[in-house]
């Protein structure tokens, strides 16, 4: 696994992984477990100080003294980027946007609250400016300044970013290996796709037969596995492995709503059962949603009652007490599922049979390799670094990954190297790293995106949520759709004949 000098320690790891015994009964599970990532420690935790450990190393080790990122208001991202922020001493600068009307719950409350302790500057939009451009302009400010500003893409999802989850591929692995039954399936929120696409990344390159199943919070799923897969297809470059499938990757957006913080009746139902059953406090936003797809894949029977499954619980807690109006509708969850059921129609394909891993195998590649993937991509991308960075890292390769080979469709390419591309390789951070410029799609817009309106689904009042119906999309143009590779039916590939079913 990348062991890297740039990597700084901020979260409390292993996670632990629970089994939830009595959510599963409710579902029908007799082996869901939960990956506690919402219990990494610091600023309340969540998912995104694991890729923060090699982004804040990456900004020391160029010299920077003031970290920038972007967000919605309640993102949880910059909440823990401040929180890490203060751990290392360095000034933090968020740029957060909010959209029309916005409830003052919203934007005082919940990780609005965090920020602030955490001593961070806030600068506040209005949907639909740039948060990217401001961002851009701050920090051409603090140059003048004499300061050295690092930028962080939304959500902190980069290649950079991304190793924090391949690292978190083989700690799943190690702590799978203890149980007496195997896992066919990781289920986890996707929102700016960097989480699944280090999950991808390094279960793959570990060889592990496991499905990561992405539940968007937001977009439409051709757009968000088009995200992940260039993400991940660049970490697995990086890091030197094989050619990444792209059947790998999977996003389902049956349980995304009308959009990005809007409630859904299945949002509300998850987040009660997870409580009631669990005690386990789930977000509306992201794991909310989540959540919700787990519980209809078992309710559709993709999922079987002995199925191993793992729910990657990222956390998002503080955001709970930013949607004060919800507070009633989580006590009538079960009557208002049930008043709007949700109709899906996903093929039950087989899960694939998970296959003997060595999880104490560690990745293959250098991080003299990483450093330098991430370095060619911002130079590819015409993005000027004022310093060089001061990266002296090394990966400590216990055993090479088994490879295994590739199923029949994608045996011609299995063993092609994937040639880096600036537009699937963001580019995070440095002194003048904006990730924007490298390929917007990934970086602007794609995710945490502030809750905007849109006409609350059947018999979910949408009081206090932003009501204007501003969209939101990625600055400029949108970027091309590569072609989808043909792989074997997944989830959400019905046939009209079976959509009854």
């Amino acid at each position: 696994m990348p062991q890297a000098d740039i990597r700084v320690a901020l979260a409390q790891l292993p996670t632990p992984l629970e089994a939830a015994p009595r959510l599963g009964q409710a579902l029908g599970a007799r082996h869901l477990y939960i990956k506690r990532d919402d219990q990494t420690g610091l600023g309340l935790g969540g998912n995104k100080l694991r890729k923060l450990e090699f982004l804040l190393g990456d900004a020391r080790a160029r010299g920077a003294d003031t970290i920038l990122t972007v967000g919605a208001m309640q993102s949880n991202h910059a909440r823990q980027t401040a929180a890490a922020c203060a751990r290392l001493g360095l000034d933090c600068e968020l740029v957060l946007r909010y959209g029309a009307r916005p409830a003052a719950a919203y934007m005082e409350s919940g990780n609005v609250i965090l920020n602030r302790l955490f001593g961070a500057r806030i600068t506040q939009i209005a949907a639909p400016a740039s948060r990217e451009e401001a961002m851009a302009e701050r920090a051409e400010i603090l140059r003048a300044e004499g300061r050295k500003p690092y930028l962080i893409p939304v959500g902190g999802s980069c290649l950079v970013g991304n190793f924090g989850y391949v690292m978190c591929a083989e700690e799943l692995l190690q702590q799978i290996a203890t149980l007496p039954h195997a896992i066919r399936a990781v289920v986890l929120a996707n929102g700016s796709g960097g989480t699944q696409a280090g999950l991808v990344a390094g279960l793959h390159m570990l060889d592990a037969r496991i499905r990561v199943l992405g539940i968007a919070v937001e977009g439409r799923r051709r757009e968000q596995e088009d995200t992940v897969f260039e993400l991940a297809s660049a970490t697995v470059a990086a890091l030197r492995g094989r050619r990444l499938p792209r059947a790998a990757v999977t996003v389902l957006d049956d349980w995304a709503g009308p959009g990005y913080a809007k409630p859904t009746p299945q949002m509300l139902e998850a987040v009660a059962l997870a409580a009631r059953h669990e005690g386990m406090v789930l977000d509306p936003v992201y794991t909310g949603k989540a959540m919700a797809g787990l519980i209809g894949l078992f309710r559709q029977g993709y999922f079987g009652a002995g199925d191993g499954v793992v729910f990657v619980h990222t956390g998002g807690a503080p955001g709970v007490f930013a949607y004060p109006e919800l507070y009633p509708l989580y006590g009538e969850a079960r009557e208002l599922a049930a008043a709007g059921p949700q109709q899906l129609s996903l093929e039950l394909d087989p899960l694939p049979e998970p296959a003997a891993t060595e999880p104490e195998a560690a990745l293959a590649g250098s991080a003299e390799d990483v450093a330098a993937a991430a370095e060619v991509s911002a130079v590819q991308a015409d993005i000027a670094l004022e310093a060089e960075p001061a990266v002296q890292a090394e990966i400590a390769l216990e055993a090479e990954p088994a490879v295994q080979a590739e199923i029949a469709r994608d045996a011609a390419s299995a063993t092609e190297p994937l040639a880096a591309s600036p537009a699937a390789q963001p580019a995070c951070g440095g002194d003048g790293t904006v990730v924007e410029a490298a390929h917007p799609a990934h970086c602007s817009e794609s995710a945490d995106a502030e809750p905007q309106a849109a006409a609350a689904p059947a018999d979910v009042p949408g009081d206090g949520l932003e009501d204007a119906a501003l969209a939101e999309t990625a600055d400029g143009a949108p970027a091309k759709r590569a072609p989808r590779a043909r792989h074997r039916r997944r989830p959400g590939r019905t046939p009209r004949s079976k959509a009854a079913q």
